[in-house]
């Protein structure tokens, strides 16, 4: 309370000394009450409401700066989940540029099967082509087995005429037996013709052997072309499972790059999406943050002003307490 209430409740207080004089009392208790009156009346006056709205642009003053600090704080944190946002789509780049980088490393590391696969075609061409010469000289073997087996027909054939012409020298020795010298002669002949057939037989055996020989060599020949055959198919089969390995290695490491760039694509979309939610997120935040700001200065200036309210109200009622116990004491001395 003022020191103008002060005194002015002392001096109600004083009026219960009146000595009886009704008038001069009731004009001092009404002097007194309109000074109370005067009292209430400049308790809102203009000194003291600039302190109040002073105290109110100074509290106005703490939440707008209260509001800044906020602001701040949420540029801080848009600019951290920026950075995070950035550092996402700078993983999803660099998963992008390993899976990028090792399409040409697994195609280099391709070549040398590639290489492997081609020498080993090579291989193959060169004991196709050996078979080919093997199988080529089999033939001419074979064709010369032939020339053989014919020239021993024609020595059997021509030994099986000698004997036919033995069989009719003999039935005409036979048939003509009156005639000796003819007889011996033609005997002679026929002995002569006999040794040479049999010299022509063996040689037609001679050469039938050869012949055998020849063939056997060529079956050997043969065996040997069909076993570098086997070898050559086998060595070809091996190729063509490496080369099926080889390019099922290759469509897998091409199928991981690809997936590898969809799921870096993906990433990169998806992190942009989420930035793009966290800004508009975050503007809301902001407005939303700063309504809050302003709705609790205003709350808090109206909290001043009803406390303000409510101490003027309790001065008046303390002043109207005691003008009413000075009034009731005055009225019970008069």
């Amino acid at each position: 309370m003022s020191t103008q209430g002060q005194s002015l409740i002392s001096s109600l207080s004083n009026i219960s000394n009146c000595s009886g004089h009704q008038c001069d009392c009731c004009q001092q208790l009404q002097n007194q009450i309109d000074g109370l009156r005067d009292l209430i009346n400049n308790s809102n006056n203009a000194n003291i409401q600039g302190e109040i709205d002073a105290l109110k642009r100074q509290l106005a003053d703490v939440y707008r700066q209260s509001a800044q600090d906020q602001i701040q704080i949420g540029s801080l944190e848009a600019e951290l989940h920026d950075l995070q946002a950035k550092l996402i789509a700078v993983g999803a780049g660099v998963a992008a540029v390993v899976a990028i980088a090792a399409a040409p490393l697994i195609a280099a590391a391709l070549e040398g099967v590639f290489a492997a696969i081609a020498a080993l075609g090579a291989e193959v061409a060169l004991a196709i082509a050996g078979a080919a010469a093997v199988q080529a000289e089999v033939v001419v073997m074979e064709a010369e087995i032939v020339g053989v087996g014919a020239a021993a027909g024609s020595a059997l054939a021509l030994a099986t005429t000698v004997q036919a012409e033995i069989v009719v020298l003999e039935a005409e020795i036979v048939g003509v037996g009156s005639i000796a010298g003819s007889a011996l002669a033609l005997a002679g002949t026929a002995e002569a013709t006999g040794g040479s057939a049999l010299i022509l037989a063996g040689t037609a055996e001679a050469t039938g052997v050869s012949a055998l020989a020849l063939a056997g060599v060529a079956e050997g020949t043969a065996g040997s072309a069909l076993l570098l055959a086997g070898t050559a198919e086998a060595t070809a089969v091996s190729a063509l499972a490496a080369a099926a390995t080889a390019e099922t290695t290759a469509i897998a490491a091409e199928t991981t790059a690809l997936s590898a760039e969809f799921v870096a694509t993906s990433a990169q979309a998806t992190a942009n999406t989420a930035f793009a939610l966290a800004e508009v997120v975050q503007g809301q935040v902001i407005y939303a943050e700063a309504i809050a700001n302003e709705a609790l200065a205003i709350s808090f200036e109206m909290r001043g002003e009803i406390v303000l309210f409510e101490g003027v109200a309790s001065t008046a009622l303390t002043l109207a307490g005691a003008a009413q116990t000075t009034s009731l004491a005055a009225i019970g001395a008069v």
